[in-house]
Formats: C-alpha cells, structure tokens, sequence
C-alpha cells in the first residue's frame, strides 16, 4: 500500500482517477481497494477500520475463495459473482468502478446460451437470471432435445424402419414436452449441491441436467488438472501411453 501512495504522490494522481486496480490475485485487488477507500475515512493519521468494513472483507474473502473452488459449476459460480459484484458496489468509488465492469462483463458472458442453459439447470439460483429466465429456458429444452436425440440411434432408426413406431416417437416427444412444462413450473429447490436436487427432476431431464452441472463454470478445474498432469508426465515416464495417462489423471482428479 505504501508503494502505491509514493507512485499517486510522484504522478499526483487522485483516487477518482483510478477506474480499475490489477494485482497477481483477486484478493490482493481486494485489499488494496479496501485500504484506499478507509484511507477516505480517516479522521487522524492512523487507519480506523470499523466491524461492518471487516466483516465485508470477510465476506469478500470468502467469495473469492468460492469463485477458485475446483468443483465450482456454472449456478454457484453465477451465485458468487453476483454477490461479489452487490459487495463491490457498496465499497466506495473504486469498488463501485470495478462492480460496473463486472456488470459489462457479465453482460458479455450471458450472451452464451450453453452458460445460460448450465445456470438454468441449477434451480437453487437460476432466479438471479432475471430477464434471461425465458431465453434461458429456450437453451437448455434446445439441448434436451438434442440429449435425447442421442440416446438411442438404434431406436431412432428402427423409427425409420417402422411406421408403427411412429406412435411410440409421439408419446416420448409429449412426455419430453411435458417435463419441461413442469421443469420450467418447478420453484427455487435448496440442496447442498446441485447434485443433490437433480435427483427430484423430471426423469427426461435429468441426463441433460447432469451434462449441464458437469460443465466447467472457471479455469481452475483445467489448470489443476494440468498441474497434476506434470507430477504424472515426468521426463522418467514420457513414453506413457494417453489412455493410461487418462486414467492416472482420473483417479486423481476424483480420488476424494
């Protein structure tokens, strides 16, 4: 922090002059936003930091390590964003700087409908979607659709083959379109992982919610995973075979 005041005092840069803050990690941005907005405060020369400050940057804290879980998926990852983004807007003008860029960059990255569609599958928090809900709802029934195309080609080609089975192909897309009525019907569900409440959705729809829910919501999940790939993949065991590297890699990724 001290280095960060000589460089505004040398280039005589003011505070609302700042618009962004990058540091090597979420935190330290945190951090340092938090010491520049009590020194606004201050009343003497020493830092007065009541327990409403603490207590946000604890909250802060803890989001930030929500947002780097490994196993974070697409609902609670949108969940931690939007409550990190409402804590940054009440943390002055430079919190309030960095929340509206996350808004403009939260405004880009809804425009993907598969992220839309995972946020969609998670019913705990799909509610945050707001205005979103029904193009939501559009992506992830267009990916059931699709899911359910592909669970059984022979079926489908038997399909071709009989015209009695036309009959059979009927009920199954009504009952498909029954399920995504009550789907879309179905209020917010409270679990302690969205694993958990999957199981009490519509049966035609549970394999496309699983595929949602599976789905890398951040980076850290692949970054770790080459990380252990290096402990694997070692100049003593280069010649190793993919498949066997594979499946080293799976039961470690998955050994807890």
């Amino acid at each position: 922090m001290k280095l960060v005041k000589e460089v505004m005092e040398r280039y005589e840069l003011r505070k609302d002059q700042i618009l962004a803050i990058v540091t090597d990690n979420a935190r330290s941005m945190l951090k340092t936003v938090e010491l520049l907005n009590d020194e606004e405060q201050e009343s003497g020369e020493h830092e007065n930091i009541n327990a409403t400050q603490e207590e946000d940057a604890d909250d802060d804290d803890d989001d930030i390590l929500a947002l780097a879980s490994a196993d974070l998926t697409a609902g609670v990852f949108f969940k931690e964003w939007c409550r990190l983004r409402e804590l940054l807007e009440k943390g002055g003008a430079i919190g309030s700087a960095i929340a509206a860029s996350m808004k403009q960059r939260e405004e880009k990255m809804l425009e993907s409908d598969v992220l839309l569609a995972a946020i969609y599958a998670d019913t705990r928090y799909r509610i945050l979607l707001g205005e979103r809900f029904e193009r939501a709802g559009q992506a992830f029934e267009n990916i059931a659709d699709r899911v359910q195309q592909e669970d059984d080609p022979f079926e489908r080609e038997l399909d071709r083959l009989e015209q009695g089975h036309k009959a059979q192909k009927r009920a199954s897309t009504s009952t498909m379109e029954v399920a995504k009525m009550d789907f879309r019907n179905m209020g917010r569900m409270k679990g302690a992982t969205v694993w958990d409440i999957i199981e009490h959705y519509p049966d035609p729809l549970k394999s496309t919610s699983m595929v949602m829910a599976a789905l890398p919501a951040t980076q850290v999940s692949v970054e770790r995973l080459f990380s252990a790939m290096k402990l694997l993949l070692t100049d003593l065991r280069s010649r190793l075979k993919e498949d066997i590297l594979e499946a080293m890699l799976l039961i470690r990724c998955n050994s807890e």
